[in-house]
């Protein structure tokens, strides 16, 4: 998107309610874009951002979370214009484990049009560690 911020993913051992193991998102936010990010996304369809899936038989995101206490957001690419800037679900980390439940009526803009799913940080000038795990729609 023009920005310079990076970030990375790798799997890690151990998650989340004894799981073999979790997704680590790394990385450092830095200015150069209007809306600075970094993180990792789901795509439901391909190519990304293009296909859209009806999610709207859904009611919660829940996924594990745990990091390093920083504030990250989890967000939803819903909406008719594919340039428009996605509803987001702000939620913090620490050291342990945290299960949290994002209410999809109260994020998302469209249930039957989403084209994408983030997990990033939005912190310009920092670097980042972000573990996810038992990431599922219900």
């Amino acid at each position: 998107m023009g920005g310079a911020s990076s970030a990375a993913i790798q799997v890690i051992d151990g998650g989340a309610e004894g799981s073999k193991g979790a997704l680590e998102i790394t990385g450092t936010v830095r200015p150069g874009f209007v809306w600075p990010f970094a993180g990792a996304a789901f795509f439901p369809r391909s190519p990304p951002m293009k296909g859209m899936m009806d999610y709207s038989k859904f009611r919660t995101l829940s996924f594990f979370a745990r990091g390093d206490g920083q504030k990250y957001s989890v967000t939803f690419f819903s909406t008719a214009d594919q340039n428009s800037i996605p509803s987001s679900y702000p939620f913090e980390t620490g050291g342990d484990w945290r299960e949290i439940r994002v209410p999809l009526a109260d994020f998302v803009v469209d249930p039957t049009r989403i084209r994408g799913v983030t997990f990033m940080s939005g912190t310009p000038g920092q670097s980042f560690r972000l573990q996810i795990d038992n990431v599922r729609f219900l």
